[in-house]
């Protein structure tokens, strides 16, 4: 039995899936156009890459500082790891008693009790002793037993999750439950940081949260930001390319932090309805428009696989999607083919696993 590890630390933060979950490929300037600014920081538990299109570096260095600070305002609020965040709060304080909490938290623990309806109990935002379990796992090469299952299994079930509109109260209903909002605070930063570079008076940028995107504006060749899907078993090589503009990317895979035992591969992504990393799909991206707090994480396809893509895709109107399955067959709804540079293949390959 062969045993491998990845030496980029598992499980490190809820949010990292990867800095280079999508590629971003630029073509050289031309003479007199506006320059390039960019800048990277690390928040929310992953890299955050800003680029800006602009003639005056004074406004897009104040957008982008403006960006950050958003982005680290909303680290402030729901970071898992953040002992004065509010989500550490609700998860020291609230079996004993209701917590208060921001609206903007409120709101997405709503959204997250949604999504856990719509996905029939997959989705799950009391997933973390699951995540940690797993991360053990990893670390000591094995896998996890079946009683360490079920005692994980045991606090996790969003309906003991008991939220009170009136005074945005938040309850925990078992001692040792926790609340993590990893799989969707992402995105409800990337859209607020948007909002602030737009604020700040500029109009073509691309950020890059964790390999979660949002593409303004028709980036440095005029006809939008090109954006590579990277292949989820072959590093450096691309399953295709988008041409984006005014439109969020959203990517979800396996293929980042995992472990091996064997050919059998253990990812991050778990169904709370086994136990075990979700196994329909091997990356998922989805493309749309706008990206309202009620927005549809690219987690929750993954999560579903592909059999529930279209009658997902109809709650939320606008919404394009790719998903590459473990045996290297590709699903994409129609309109996705409006942002391909080429046609996709129907299938790749793909290593046979145990």
């Amino acid at each position: 039995m062969r045993v491998s590890l990845r030496a980029f630390p598992f499980f490190s933060s809820p949010f990292l899936l990867s800095f280079f979950l999508l590629l971003f490929l630029f073509s050289p300037p031309l003479p007199g156009e506006a320059a390039v600014f960019k800048e990277t920081r690390s928040l929310l538990g992953t890299m955050v890459e800003i680029t800006v299109v602009a003639d005056q570096e004074a406004a897009a260095r104040g957008g982008m500082e403006r960006a950050f600070a958003e982005i680290e305002r909303i680290e402030g609020l729901m970071s898992f790891y953040r002992p004065d965040s509010e989500v550490s709060r609700i998860n020291r304080e609230a079996f004993r008693r209701p917590v208060r909490v921001s609206s903007e938290v409120f709101r997405l623990l709503q959204h997250a009790q949604f999504l856990s309806r719509l996905s029939g109990g997959a989705f799950d935002i009391t997933f973390s002793p699951l995540w940690q379990l797993w991360g053990q796992c990893a670390r000591q090469k094995r896998l996890p037993t079946a009683a360490e299952l079920d005692r994980a299994k045991g606090l996790v079930d969003y309906r003991q999750v008991w939220l009170q509109e009136r005074g945005m109260e938040v309850r925990l209903g078992r001692s040792g439950m926790s609340v993590n909002l990893g799989g969707i605070a992402k995105g409800y930063a990337l859209s607020r940081a948007g909002e602030m570079m737009r604020r700040s008076g500029l109009d073509n940028f691309l950020i890059n949260l964790g390999g979660d995107i949002l593409a303004a504006g028709p980036g440095r060749e005029g006809r939008g930001w090109r954006i590579g899907i990277k292949h989820p078993r072959k590093p450096g090589e691309l399953v295709g390319v988008l041409r984006l503009q005014d439109r969020f990317s959203l990517t979800s895979g396996d293929y980042e932090r995992y472990f091996e035992i064997g050919k059998a591969r253990f990812h991050h992504i778990i169904d709370v309805r086994t136990g075990y990393p979700a196994s329909r799909c091997a990356a998922v991206t989805l493309v749309t428009p706008q990206l309202p707090l009620d927005y549809l994480p690219s987690v929750v396809l993954f999560l579903l696989g592909p059999e529930r893509a279209a009658s997902l895709r109809e709650r939320f109107p606008g919404v394009a999607y790719l998903i590459i399955t473990p045996e290297g067959r590709i699903f994409a709804s129609p309109d996705l083919s409006s942002y391909q540079e080429s046609p996709l293949p129907a299938r790749i390959e793909m290593p046979p696993s145990d």
